[in-house]
């Protein structure tokens, strides 16, 4: 959220709050208070933790659901009760402390609603907490946020933001101006040049966790707008982002600093007229809102720095959402995030994860959360089967069953896909846990990850950098994950003897089309020992003509391609003083007609098969488009295919009876008639 720019302190803010409404002849309300005339029917609470460590602190989050589907954050108007004081107590505001092991319920009530939960208390202990921040520099009166997790013995993680008591420390100069100050939770914002330093203190300041921060004033060269689709929706939403790119080699998240504008665009680039869409920006949250169809430009600017895009806003239809992954086993004491996609007509996805209302059927198998930085996350507590269901504007739902299973985890093993690394590179290790039932599973975001010397390598613990590996000095370390009292490690050797000698760029395609949304390009190093290595996260992306052809450069959109307008473009990857281009061609070319490829193998009802689009285009271009059509099944009690992003085209059969498939794009659809066997 933006911060304002002028701060009051609590105290002074309430005292004139007090005073203006005895001038106005009112009656003060309690904060945050509930609005009695709406009818609570639904209470949770989140994160749904079904297991927590001993000696530690969580705050858990209540809130109401209205019968006019609205709701409302209700942890402090809520009455909290715990059946086991000895084991756990929780306080008014829903701030659990644990102090044995054993089991508890935690009751939260708001009128005559309750909800209950029975949660273990296990005998894992904090042993550290890291404050999660991606640039230790930021330039003067630019906020910030900071992210805290607590580390325990067992191997988990858990985030505790909401629980640390933040003290910052600045150095002395001459006027005693604050460099940082804490605005507000975990918000800070730098004032002016110099270091300031910020502790997180856990659990009665037991554990803590410092923070040097430099305030520089390292000039702005230019803004860029992360990767977005070029098409949205009336009615829909998307967050603003800005990165800005500064004169030191740094790369800031500058959402909040930059001015947002938005402008209808009323003539092509010939003079003609067109239909100009509308959008609303809230410059407090960074985000817009679509409102009629048409073309619009947006522009983040800061400083002399000025970055525009232009997006078509489209009127297609909602037809349905689906959750990811379909993958629906979980194991006790685990959790994992699902994400839920929005399916037009049009055959655009988008994920909409933080905008479902997320529920599940039977709350001790296994909850979801709504609530915050746990959204979308579902916490399995016993063994069985639930069905966790998505919601969306009211008329939009659907199921996925999950199992839950009470396998134990007998081993883990760490997956690299190199043993040796060059100096400066960069890699993804990936965890898998090996369980009693026989089956194996990626665990890389649920382990914690370790280094034996964090100057030679450093591993990420928390979301997309979970698991990813910095290789800072030459020499050989350990590396070790650790999860439910297991743990494994691997020497891993960083050598500065290998020199990088080119890098070489691939992708599917040399002729990108204005309706591609999945075109990426990736870049490998070649070292001089003949070993080579994926740096497509680590190298600087150009475009020679970011209007024509748009080149991601942010950590989840690196090398993905957006065109916008034909012409021939020349992408550039560099890294570590190497460059290398390759030329991509923007056709206009339109699509003439497509056919849906079944499998020549025989379907079956015993495994998931694969469909796929081909399609013809005016320039006598053949392509796979897949991923751009809209699939349906003619009964989905027969068979489902997938919508999901790179799961676009899998056909599940449920029994042997005769079903089609339809696939529609733009003006064209085809239809398939399948049988499957058993």
């Amino acid at each position: 959220m933006r911060t304002p720019s002028v701060f009051l302190y609590p105290f002074t803010l309430s005292i004139l709050l007090f005073v203006f409404a005895l001038l106005a002849g009112c009656e003060l309300s309690p904060p945050n208070s509930i609005e009695t005339e709406k009818e609570v029917v639904k209470l949770e609470f989140s994160p749904p933790l079904n297991t927590f460590p001993r000696n530690s602190q969580l705050t858990l989050h209540a809130r109401a659901y209205f019968a006019d589907s609205s709701y409302q954050h209700v942890s402090s108007q809520a009455r909290w009760f715990s059946t086991d004081p000895e084991v756990l107590e929780i306080n008014n505001n829903g701030t659990v402390t644990t102090y044995k092991a054993g089991i508890s319920t935690i009751s939260v009530s708001l009128g005559t609603h309750s909800i209950s939960k029975n949660v273990r208390v296990s005998d894992a202990t904090p042993e550290f907490v890291r404050v999660e921040l991606e640039s230790f520099s930021v330039r003067p009166n630019m906020p910030f946020t900071l992210s805290v997790y607590a580390y325990f013995s067992d191997g988990s993680k858990l985030d505790v933001t909401n629980d640390i008591n933040w003290h910052v420390v600045n150095n002395d100069i001459e006027d005693d101006t604050d460099i940082i100050v804490r605005t507000f939770d975990n918000n800070f914002r730098s004032l002016v040049l110099g270091e300031g330093r910020i502790t997180a203190n856990y659990h009665n300041d037991a554990y803590n966790h410092t923070l040097v921060i430099a305030v520089n004033e390292a000039g702005l060269n230019k803004i860029r707008i992360p990767l977005l689709p070029k098409t949205y929706f009336v009615g829909s939403s998307v967050p603003l982002e800005a990165l800005g790119y500064y004169s030191d080699d740094t790369v800031l998240d500058i959402s909040q600093n930059v001015s947002w504008t938005v402008t209808a665009i009323t003539e092509d680039e010939l003079g003609n007229p067109i239909q100009a869409g509308s959008a609303t920006i809230d410059q407090f949250n960074s985000s817009m809102r679509f409102l009629e169809p048409g073309k619009i430009r947006i522009t983040a600017s800061l400083d002399n720095a000025v970055e525009t895009r232009t997006l078509t806003i489209k009127s297609a239809n909602l037809k349905a959402i689906e959750i990811e992954p379909t993958a629906n086993t979980i194991f006790v004491d685990e959790h994992k995030k699902l994400n839920a996609y929005a399916i037009y007509d049009s055959g655009d996805t988008y994920n909409i994860s933080d905008s479902v209302s997320w529920a599940s059927s039977v709350l001790n198998i296994a909850d979801v959360s709504n609530i915050n930085q746990f959204i979308a996350n579902i916490y399995a507590a016993d063994s069985g089967t639930t069905i966790i269901s998505a919601s969306y504007n009211q008329f939009f739902e659907n199921e996925l069953e999950v199992s839950v299973n009470d396998s134990t985890l007998d081993s883990l093993e760490i997956v690299s896909p190199n043993t040796s690394y060059a100096l400066t590179t960069a890699a993804r290790l990936k965890a898998v846990g090996h369980y009693s039932d026989g089956s194996s599973h990626d665990i890389s975001e649920l382990v914690t990850w370790g280094s034996a010397d964090e100057t030679v390598i450093k591993i990420g613990n928390t979301g997309s950098n979970a698991g990813k590996l910095e290789a800072l000095k030459a020499d050989s370390v350990e590396v070790s994950a650790k999860f439910k009292n297991k743990s494994t490690s691997l020497i891993l050797t960083i050598s500065d003897e290998a020199a990088l000698t080119e890098i070489t760029l691939q992708s599917d395609a040399g002729i990108l089309y204005l309706d591609d949304t999945q075109a990426t390009v990736t870049a490998t190093a070649v070292f001089d020992d003949d070993t080579s290595q994926d740096i497509t996260e680590l190298v600087t992306w150009q475009s020679s003509n970011n209007s024509s052809l748009f080149v991601g450069n942010h950590p989840q959109t690196k090398g993905r391609l957006t065109p916008l307008d034909t012409g021939l473009i020349v992408i550039t990857a560099s890294y570590n003083g190497i460059s290398q281009d390759k030329t991509f061609t923007i056709s206009d070319a339109t699509l003439l007609n497509f056919s849906i490829n079944t499998p020549e193998q025989n379907l079956s009802t015993a495994a998931a098969f694969q469909l796929t689009a081909t399609a013809n285009y005016s320039d006598g271009e053949i392509r796979d488009i897949t991923e751009k059509v809209y699939w349906t099944s003619s009964d989905q009690e027969i068979a489902t295919i997938s919508n999901i992003p790179g799961m676009k085209g899998q056909v599940t059969a449920r029994n042997t009876t005769a079903f089609s498939i339809s696939a529609s794009y733009e003006t064209l659809s085809q239809t398939v008639t399948l049988t499957a066997s058993e």
